[in-house]
């Protein structure tokens, strides 16, 4: 028996559900809302920063994940939201310093510990039956931080190109390509440390 979802999860699904059928305004509306129950939920406004930037709403979004990071200042995704926003906006330079801090972040974070687990993801554990299992719960953190420093190397080389800096885009490329080697290592039981 699945459990009854909180109002702000059913908001959250009912924009996934809008954003499925090709409403992301209406996403936003409902994401709004959603904002309104959880104001200290900084995933609640990476969420609607990232669908913003999806929108073209480059401004709109750099402000989410501004309020995202005035409630978790050491949120990883907010921080890489910021430094996407600004980039895709044509602040190349000032992004800068937002990849270089996801990246310091995300390499420091433990995806495993129960503290960096957001509201957001325990809803989408039971939701998908592995609340249960939490060795698979931890598996899917490890591989959804790998992911996430990887696309962190990845974009911060894409804006370091971008400014005409191509060494040390291609050390953000190589990083990133490390990343995901460790990744498919770690799926076959071998570990490294990148």
């Amino acid at each position: 028996v699945a459990a009854a979802l909180s109002p702000y999860d059913g908001m959250v699904q009912s924009a996934a559900r809008s954003v499925a059928s090709g409403d992301k305004q209406g996403a936003v509306g409902v994401l709004l809302s959603a904002i309104s129950l959880e104001r200290s939920n900084p995933t609640a406004f990476v969420r609607l920063g990232r669908l913003l930037i999806t929108t073209g709403q480059m401004d709109d979004a750099a402000s989410q994940f501004q309020l995202a990071l005035a409630a978790s200042p050491d949120h990883v995704e907010a921080t890489f939201g910021m430094a996407e926003a600004l980039a895709s906006g044509g602040r190349l330079e000032e992004s800068l310093k937002y990849f270089k801090r996801a990246a310091e972040s995300a390499a420091g974070s433990a995806p495993s510990t129960p503290s960096s687990t957001s509201h957001d993801e325990e809803a989408h554990a039971s939701a998908d039956g592995t609340a249960d299992d939490p060795v698979s719960r931890s598996i899917a953190r490890a591989k959804a931080a790998l992911a996430l420093r990887c696309s962190i190397h990845r974009a911060w080389g894409d804006a370091l190109s971008s400014l005409g800096y191509l060494e040390e885009a291609a050390g953000q490329y190589e990083i990133s390509l490390q990343i995901q080697e460790q990744g498919t290592l770690s799926d076959t039981g071998a570990v490294r440390s990148v």
